[in-house]
């Protein structure tokens, strides 16, 4: 992670799973994405904290999760633009 190079953090990052967990069927999608980061220094509970939080606050697929996003799609038929969707993030709650 950057931000433990940035601050000069004596921390290891060596390993990260992630899974999804998803709805399926017609307006189906991730519901959980849970990312499990393994890591080794001499750091303690507080300073993990803080890590979490600056990297999540600089990070562009967190930070477009949490938001949402338009989504544009396009479709071009012989070299033609012939549709464009447009999808607007819909404040979807569990």
């Amino acid at each position: 992670m950057r931000v433990t190079y940035a601050e000069e953090l004596e921390l290891t990052f060596t390993k990260v799973d992630v899974r999804g967990e998803n709805r399926r069927g017609l307006g189906g999608g991730f519901e959980t994405i849970t990312q499990e980061l393994h890591a080794d220094g001499d750091v303690d509970e507080a300073t993990i904290a803080h890590v979490c939080d600056r990297a999540q606050a600089v990070c562009f697929t967190h930070n477009t999760l949490k938001h949402g996003v338009k989504l544009v799609t396009v479709i071009h038929l012989n070299g033609e633009e012939v549709l464009r969707s447009i999808s607007e993030p819909t404040g979807f709650s569990l």
